[in-house]
């Protein structure tokens, strides 16, 4: 009996123990299962802050290499050799500075309106249409030698004629002088000497045009010191091997104010400095099958703070035929810092005689890069004979009242 009353009392203890255990092990799991979600949720979000932080390095690596780039690109224009950039036009240059390559294009997209006066109500006495005036790449830079220079461009012809080259030259520079070699235009005529992008008016004066100026192969030499610059070139033509043709151009200029660089164009922006400057030139065409002709010019141009004026004379003197001239002005004055308002009259005689006058108005969007151009003319009489109106809209015919309207738009760089 015992012996059974200690093993009951032992058995009681052990189930009292167990209870006892259990009964503490139940809030003890409770308390675990909490702690454990905590620390999973922490654990998480250690991994988020962990990959926030490598994509953060790693944006940062994309930056500091975006910004090297950059800076390769133009370290150039900060005075460090070598790299690339954009400064009016793209351009690329060598780490030793001894190449230089630039890019340059140019289009005008124009829409044109005429009517001839006298025609009377046929179809054929009033034109309208649009036309790319010109498509035009270039590219210009210097090899081995800053001094030695180069240019290769071309285009399409408003007529739909397929690309073709029109200036191709390398040129060496020695102090105040120059010499070029290749297929260029001479330099004669004011106007001419423009770059079409530069042009103050929707298109160059049917007086620039009574003298044929075509770019052919020759060699030309310039020299300019102080206020005097000369040129003078001869070429061939024909423009062909074996041909008989040739022409022979000089130029004589004297600066009156300002500087070379600022009398590229005819244009006198806001705020900017005079220049002015006077210019005479002759041009001979001679063959051995054909008369000989001469032509002269000669020029003023003057740009001021929101001003500009350019007169302009020719004469054609064939041999054996007859002598041709023609004159024009135009002026521009600038109304507001974009808007340019301009005045023109032409007159000569080629055969027939030619007094056309005009107003348009270019609007400088951001300067000649991108500008847009309308002007209105009128023609009292002409523009028949020998003026050429290729390119012009003009319509090469005699009598009075022709009326023409040209509306433009630039893109250049």
């Amino acid at each position: 009996m015992a012996a059974e009353s200690i093993a009951g009392r032992g058995g009681h203890r052990l189930a009292a123990a167990f209870v006892t255990v259990m009964g503490l092990a139940g809030p003890a799991a409770a308390t675990i299962d909490p702690v454990s979600s905590r620390l999973a949720r922490v654990e998480a979000e250690l991994a988020r802050l962990k990959a926030d932080r490598a994509a953060a390095v790693e944006r940062r690596g994309l930056i500091a290499d975006a910004l090297a780039d950059a800076s390769t690109r133009t370290a150039w224009l900060e005075g460090v050799p070598g790299g690339g950039g954009f400064d009016g036009r793209p351009l690329l240059r060598s780490a030793d500075g001894e190449y230089e390559l630039g890019l340059a294009l140019h289009v005008q997209t124009r829409f044109v309106a005429g009517r001839l006066g006298d025609a009377g109500p046929d179809d054929d006495s009033t034109i309208t249409g649009m036309e790319l005036r010109r498509t035009r790449l270039k590219a210009v830079g210097h090899v081995l030698d800053e001094r030695l220079r180069f240019q290769l461009g071309g285009g399409f012809s408003d007529d739909g004629d397929p690309f073709s080259i029109t200036d191709a030259w390398v040129q060496w520079i020695e102090g105040a002088a120059a010499i070029r070699v290749g297929n260029f235009r001479p330099i004669f005529l004011r106007e001419e000497q423009t770059s079409a992008k530069r042009l103050p008016g929707v298109e160059r004066s049917l007086v620039s045009r009574l003298i044929r100026q075509r770019r052919r192969p020759g060699v030309l030499s310039s020299w300019r010191g102080g206020p005097l610059r000369l040129h003078a070139s001869i070429q061939d033509a024909d423009g062909l091997l074996g041909g008989d043709a040739w022409q022979a151009a000089a130029r004589a200029e004297w600066r009156l104010a300002g500087d070379w660089r600022g009398l590229r164009q005819e244009t006198g922006f806001r705020g900017s400095d005079p220049a002015a400057a006077i210019g005479a030139g002759v041009l001979h065409v001679g063959t051995s099958g054909r008369p000989d002709v001469t032509q002269a010019t000669a020029d003023l141009l003057w740009t001021a703070d929101g001003w500009g004026m350019t007169v302009v004379a020719t004469v054609e003197d064939p041999e054996g035929g007859e002598r041709a001239w023609g004159a024009t002005a135009r002026l521009g004055w600038f109304a507001s810092d974009r808007l340019e308002l301009v005045g023109r009259v032409q007159v000569g005689d080629a055969e027939d005689e030619l007094l056309a006058v005009g107003a348009g108005a270019n609007w400088y969007v951001d300067g000649h890069g991108l500008k847009l151009q309308a002007d209105l003319l009128h023609a009292l009489d002409g523009p028949g004979g020998r003026w050429r109106t290729a390119g012009t809209g003009w319509r090469s015919e005699s009598g009075d009242g022709q009326t023409l309207v040209r509306l433009q738009a630039q893109v250049a760089f």
